[in-house]
């Protein structure tokens, strides 16, 4: 496998990550300790808590039966109890804040734990990455090779091509296993990050945006024909693909908002079952998406009024500005002979039409 600064990089994560779960392991168990002696607590303070309502009931019929000594003696058991009450209540709260305080160093120490470990995969992600490159280099060199091999000697021949093939078949188990480790599509060649793949989808949305823009500003009258089923092409081809992004956002953005959701509701029930660990863990994991669904919605924002288009929302566009402006140019192609011919002739279908609506009513009448 490849060596040098990454895997030296990602052998100290390793480790800094293995004395990370040291502390928490061990914090976990102080604090399970402390949270069975509060638990003690609490059971010998609600165990005097029922006793001492006999004993003054039982203090004060000596009383009345003038057993002053039996009533002494059990008041003097009262005051022992409630004596012991407030100290175990003390005690109670030095715990109850001792593991508060576990339980916050514990949530820090997950929180420190998982950065260490997204490094790390990005670590092995990048030191992979270079190795799967090297490895079809490697693959495709041997082939190359495999390819000469026909025009050596036979006894070389046979020994050549099976070491070859030995080679090749070693090189492809290990890419195979570092495609399945990070789910890599089996036809890797370069793999790219998810930031890689967004700027690059961006950057050919514009070009392609770019392109259609410079085609129609370039068109003439005299060209005006031939040039138009391009811009259109090209302009539909731009307009399709931000449409089919934003409806990916959409998706995506809801797929998250969903995921969020049942992570809240799970907090809240780990939060009251006190498995504050869990807790901390989902909250880190709502931070992480609030992220991912800002940068999200930040794309969004930039395809403009086609998110409209695709959420439903309304555009501050006309709802078919390509329908206007045909129509605006074949009005102005007419020329004002023409559009007054246009406006005489509807002017004379509407006439036609109101005196056929005044002869109908008109036999309707007669009729009656």
């Amino acid at each position: 496998a490849g060596g040098g600064a990454g895997d030296e990089g990602a052998a100290v994560l390793h480790d800094q990550i293995a004395q990370i779960q040291v502390k928490i392991t061990q914090l976990q168990e102080e604090r399970n300790v402390i949270e069975g002696e509060l638990y003690e607590h609490k059971a010998s303070i609600e165990k005097i808590t029922l006793a001492l309502p006999a004993l003054d009931t039982r203090k004060k019929a000596a009383v009345k039966r003038r057993a002053f000594k039996d009533a002494a003696r059990i008041a003097a058991e009262i005051k022992t109890l409630k004596a012991n009450k407030d100290d175990e209540t003390d005690k109670q709260d030095q715990k109850s804040a001792e593991i508060t305080r576990m339980t916050t160093e514990l949530g820090s120490l997950n929180a420190e734990k998982k950065e260490k470990e997204d490094l790390l995969t990005k670590a092995v992600s990048k030191e992979d990455e270079r190795r799967l490159e090297m490895i079809e280099k490697l693959k495709a060199n041997a082939t190359k090779q495999l390819s000469r091999a026909s025009k050596l000697p036979e006894g070389v021949k046979e020994v050549y091509t099976k070491v070859l093939t030995e080679e090749v078949e070693v090189l492809s188990a290990e890419a195979d296993q570092i495609r399945t480790r990070h789910e890599w599509p089996s036809d890797f060649k370069k793999m790219k990050t998810p930031v890689e793949e967004e700027e690059e989808e961006e950057e050919e949305e514009k070009k392609d945006v770019s392109e259609a823009t410079e085609a129609d500003d370039h068109k003439t009258p005299g060209a005006g024909a031939a040039a138009a089923p391009e811009v259109a092409d090209a302009g539909a081809d731009a307009d399709a693909k931000m449409r089919a992004r934003a409806a990916e956002l959409q998706e995506q953005i809801s797929n998250i908002l969903q995921d969020i959701d049942e992570r809240d509701e799970a907090i809240d029930i780990a939060a009251a079952d006190e498995d504050f660990d869990k807790a901390a863990a989902l909250e880190e994991d709502n931070e992480s998406a609030r992220q991912e669904l800002s940068a999200l919605r930040a794309e969004l924002e930039r395809l403009g009024p086609l998110v409209g288009a695709v959420t439903g929302e309304p555009q501050p566009q006309a709802a078919q500005p390509q329908a206007v402006e045909e129509e605006e140019e074949a009005a102005a192609e007419k020329g004002p002979a023409l559009q007054t011919a246009d406006a005489a002739a509807s002017m004379m279908a509407a006439a036609e039409a109101d005196d056929k609506e005044k002869e109908k009513e008109e036999e309707e009448e007669g009729s009656e």
